[in-house]
């Protein structure tokens, strides 16, 4: 076992050697050691690293990644990063986020346009589903509580409120977990459509009388509208992602090198 152990350690080190070693092409800033990388990728088809800094055009100059080591050691967990993708930050004090590379050509460009997009979506999937998590375990509590009550008037309004409450707590509940599960546009169109209930309902039946509070049921309305909102952007976007994937072309060209200027530097948010 410990002899296992010492040869793991010694294939994990000779790989970090290598890496170290790595050349790679990088703001004049990041490899003086001046300026922090926030964004690092490798080029789809070469494999070429860049490291750029916080400018749009910029000096690139050819170093190897132990220079950067040595003022950066956050890139040290970058070897394994396949071709074709990448990290950025909005400063040099934040965690990496996972973002595709940026295009260095005409045929590199849909396939970056692709998974900017899967990605996107992915985003906001996990948002819409925590707009419909919480608000759904908001009812759940409010229908318990509700549930406890069983005294005079008290009793009245809590069998007037909890099933309702309940359901609509469920529905928005398990709504969010499928589009989060899923990120597919329709849980979401689903949810938005709980939270329309959730609005309309107390409004048209009279034995939800709010009085002065009715004036609160435009929380629940303006909610449905964004939740409306999210689920029209997903939906846009799965349809442009489809129609994208069916122009990807399934091969390319590779490139012996790359130049060492005029690259993007940035890969949208």
């Amino acid at each position: 076992m410990a002899t296992a152990r010492i040869i793991a350690g010694q294939r994990k080190s000779t790989e970090f050697e290598d890496f170290s070693d790595t050349v790679v092409h990088a703001d004049a800033r990041v490899a003086g050691g001046k300026a922090r990388a926030l964004l690092v990728f490798r080029q789809r088809d070469s494999g070429i690293w860049y490291a750029l800094g916080d400018v749009r055009r910029t000096q690139l100059v050819r170093v190897t990644m132990r220079c950067l080591l040595d003022s950066d050691r956050t890139l040290a967990g970058l070897g394994e990063m396949p071709n074709g993708k990448g990290v950025q930050r909005a400063r040099g004090t934040l965690a990496w986020e996972t973002c595709p590379a940026p295009p260095s050509s005409e045929q590199e460009q849909l396939p970056y346009l692709v998974e900017t997009l899967r990605l996107r979506m992915a985003r906001w999937a996990d948002i819409a589903a925590a707009l419909l998590i919480f608000p759904g375990i908001a009812c759940g509590l409010g229908a318990g509580y509700l549930g406890m009550m069983d005294s005079g008037a008290a009793s009245e309004v809590s069998r007037t409120w909890m099933i309702p409450l309940a359901v609509v707590g469920a529905w928005l509940f398990l709504a969010g977990v499928v589009a989060g599960a899923t990120r597919r546009a329709v849980w979401v169109l689903v949810g938005a459509m709980g939270m329309t209930a959730a609005a309309a309902v107390p409004f048209l039946i009279p034995a939800f009388d709010l009085g002065r509070w009715r004036p609160a049921l435009g929380v629940p309305a303006a909610y449905a509208l964004l939740l409306f909102w999210r689920a029209g952007r997903m939906g846009w976007a799965a349809r442009s992602l489809r129609r994208w994937q069916r122009l990807e072309p399934t091969s390319g060209g590779t490139d012996e090198d790359a130049p060492t200027s005029a690259v993007p530097t940035r890969a949208p948010r």
